[in-house]
């Protein structure tokens, strides 16, 4: 384990030393395939039927393992909401557990190579499938997911590599008495099936097999987001679930200004959000009148992107986190709580803004940026979470997860 060396300059670039690899005392040295986590990715949730293909055939069982087991031969498996049950091509049973026959073969969700293992829970009479996938094969769909990987830089797709590797072995660890460790859109990471095979993502996810960031030892969620707007916001003031670290506090993004959203114009029809606003949850039925005015309140901490949003209407106010109220209004519309201007044009508000995402951690463009710029991604990594340790979990030499 060993800290990452971060030397940048805004007007100029200088010499960045790369970061060497150790393995922690001790470490003892683990065959690669002997040590690789899997992990469980909801890829459906609330849906009528799934329907896979089995290759090779595959093998069924409940999830508690009381009904026995059963196999089916090669073709497609047919599996549907029943009952407060689930039924596999007609057979009723009160989840399922779909296996692979072959080992490491991988079944086919809707056409789409998923995993050699899938789950399925009824939930509410629908369906909740859990794939359990190697973790590298899940690295090589998120990153397919969230960046445009065939026009990517290698550097800046190795980045990304260990932040969403950092990111989902910290939810692994988080979640390891739920269901499922992450979901496969943006509450957790875009992931798309079937993309474990192509070249340029194994060789991002081989280049750094096992590596994540590291903050006193511990994994620590390594966010991240499409564009900064020039500087990266501390966690806490984005998540207040999450303390402030060092990695996360903060960070200038010089380099992001690449991106086609560094700024932004967007305008809200105010009935339309007034309707978004009085579903949301949080009001709890509060009727929500005609909006009159919405104010991005920042603070010390968060002097740029608002951390509270407030909201004006015809029957009074209140206030939301700012993050939260860019969720409830669209995240693609609002494209961030950076807001430079506010504008009232009667029936909708203009807002000009800088950046895209919540803020927190690593600017995608940003590192695209660094890379084109002649950039490793250790260094990307070490402008992006200050502070942090490279550490190398497995794959060869690995440390403990603490």
């Amino acid at each position: 384990m060993v800290t990452i060396l971060a030397l940048f300059s805004c007007t100029k670039k200088r010499k960045a030393e790369p970061v060497a690899q150790r393995p922690a005392p001790g470490a003892p040295q683990v065959p690669a395939e002997l040590n690789e986590p899997e992990i469980r990715v909801a890829v459906r949730k609330m849906v009528s039927a799934a329907n896979f293909h089995a290759p090779t055939g595959l093998n069924v069982q409940s999830p508690d393992g009381g009904a026995g087991s059963w196999r089916l031969a090669p073709g497609g498996v047919s599996v549907q909401a029943d009952a407060g049950g689930v039924s596999v091509n007609g057979r009723r049973m009160n989840g399922a557990v779909l296996t692979s026959l072959e080992p490491g073969r991988f079944l086919a969700l809707d056409g789409q190579e998923l995993a050699p293992k899938a789950v399925i829970y009824p939930s509410g009479g629908a369906l909740t499938v859990i794939a359990y996938l190697p973790l590298e094969s899940y690295l090589a769909g998120v990153l397919a997911g969230e960046v445009p990987y065939a026009r990517w830089h290698p550097e800046a797709l190795k980045a990304q590599a260990v932040a969403s590797r950092s990111y989902a072995l910290f939810q692994m660890k988080s979640r390891a008495r739920e269901a499922y460790d992450v979901e496969a859109d943006v509450m957790s990471q875009v992931f798309k099936s079937g993309q474990h095979h192509e070249p340029v993502l194994e060789q991002a996810t081989s280049a750094t097999r096992g590596l994540v960031v590291t903050y006193q030892g511990r994994l620590f969620p390594a966010y991240f987001h499409s564009t900064s707007g020039g500087h990266t916001e501390d966690v806490a003031s984005v998540f207040p679930e999450q303390a402030s670290i060092a990695p996360l506090a903060g960070a200038r993004s010089p380099f992001s200004s690449i991106s086609p959203v560094y700024t932004w114009t967007a305008t809200l029809d105010k009935e339309a959000l007034r309707g978004k606003l009085a579903a949301a949850p949080e009001l709890n039925g509060q009727p929500v009148g005609a909006l009159r005015d919405l104010r991005f309140l920042t603070s010390a901490r968060s002097p740029r992107r608002a951390e509270v949003v407030e909201v004006v209407h015809a029957n009074g106010s209140f206030r939301l986190p700012a993050n939260r109220f860019r969720l409830i209004a669209g995240a693609g519309q609002l494209r961030s709580v950076w807001i430079d201007r506010t504008i009232d044009r009667g029936s909708a508000f203009e807002f000009q803004g800088r950046g895209f995402g919540h803020g927190v951690g690593m600017c995608q463009y940003g590192s695209q940026g660094m890379a084109q710029q002649g950039y490793r991604f250790e260094q990307i990594l070490g402008l992006y979470y200050p502070g942090a340790d490279m550490t190398k979990l497995y794959g060869g030499s690995s440390t403990a997860m603490k």
